[in-house]
């Protein structure tokens, strides 16, 4: 008789990348529902979860979210005990949702808007008194920007 290859989805699950070594698809629904619970909906909108062994990496679509899981961990890492999910940290990452449209395409369609000749001067004077070289060097830069018409 033949070899059945039939491979049940549950195991096919527990070795894709990134999930906990096996994890099965109610486990990690579990893990969100779990999360939504103890971080609330607010936060839980604007972040996702990762669970690990021994933390759970928070990644933020926004330093506000980010900050908000950060000044509430301690109740959060509660609420989560309280629903049999017992990480001891949670690692905070903030990573911004995707633009919707590719930056360069539109600043390639679109002319720079040169410096009038007095901005461009008053870059040059602030950049002399600064305490800090990167900023100065930045804004000098930007001076460069300056219009033709009367350099």
């Amino acid at each position: 008789m033949a070899e059945d290859t039939f491979t049940r989805l549950g195991q096919l699950i527990g070795k894709i990348q990134g999930l906990p070594n096996g994890a099965h698809a109610q486990d990690v629904s579990a893990e969100k529902r779990a999360w939504h619970l103890a971080a609330g909906d607010e936060i839980a909108n604007h972040t996702v979860v990762q669970p690990t062994a021994d933390y759970w990496l928070i990644i933020a679509d926004g330093p506000v979210w980010g900050h908000a899981v950060i000044q509430r961990q301690q109740e959060i890492l509660t609420a989560l005990a309280q629903t049999d999910h017992h990480p001891q940290a949670l690692k905070v990452k903030v990573r911004p949702q995707s633009t919707p449209f590719d930056l360069r395409e539109s600043r390639a369609g679109s002319a720079v808007k040169p410096l009038d000749p007095e901005s461009a001067d008053l870059l040059i004077e602030t950049a002399d008194g600064l305490k800090s070289d990167d900023l100065a060097q930045a804004l000098r830069r930007l001076s460069r920007h300056r219009s033709k018409e009367s350099s």
